[in-house]
């Protein structure tokens, strides 16, 4: 009878750490959702092959981004700081991309075709925040602050710089063999 008590208490309380994000009343609002900010950060990003090929693509530089109402923009440099890229959403959809000097409009699902996998698009900014949408299996940490979620397929883990914040100093996502980690270096809010 012990046993079972023990075992239930056991699946209870491990069942009670993973939940549907809008039941939590502990997690904290960390930002609204029009809130604007800026983040810098360490990029490293692992595709475990390419299609039709065996080798892993690996990368690695600094991330710059900056989120409006409606407007995203994603500065990437390598590890040097060499500028690769520059991609800012559009009103409407689709995104502007300049590279090596060039600049072309790439709709959502030709810039989804180029990376070889779906992109979250619409979760991003609320993701980058440690906020999951109301479906996402998600886990608190002590502090009441996002630690995991699952939502759309991706994985979410989130780590803190200290007790205090509530904006996390790391992030990983990782969808299948994709796998993003940023080391969050300055957040901006304004």
């Amino acid at each position: 009878m012990i046993r079972g008590l023990t075992f239930l208490s056991v699946v209870f309380f491990s069942a009670c750490s993973l939940m549907p994000a809008n039941t939590s009343p502990s997690a904290p609002l960390i930002l609204p959702d029009n809130a604007a900010f800026t983040l810098d950060a360490r990029f490293s990003l692992a595709l475990a092959k390419e299609r039709g090929a065996g080798a892993a693509r690996q990368f690695s530089g600094r991330l710059f981004w900056r989120h409006e109402a409606g407007r995203d923009e994603w500065l990437l440099s390598d590890p040097f700081g060499q500028g690769i890229a520059r991609l800012v959403s559009q009103p409407g959809g689709g995104f502007m991309l300049e590279q090596g000097g060039q600049e072309e409009f790439i709709g959502n699902d030709a810039l989804e075709a180029r990376v070889g996998f779906p992109l979250p698009l619409a979760e991003l900014s609320a993701w980058a925040r440690a906020r999951a949408g109301s479906g996402a299996i998600v886990e608190y940490d002590d502090s009441g602050r996002l630690k995991r979620a699952r939502e759309s397929g991706w994985l979410l883990i989130y780590r803190y710089a200290n007790d205090a914040d509530r904006l996390p100093s790391q992030l990983e996502a990782s969808l299948e063999e994709f796998r993003l980690k940023l080391a969050i270096e300055r957040w901006d809010i304004q």
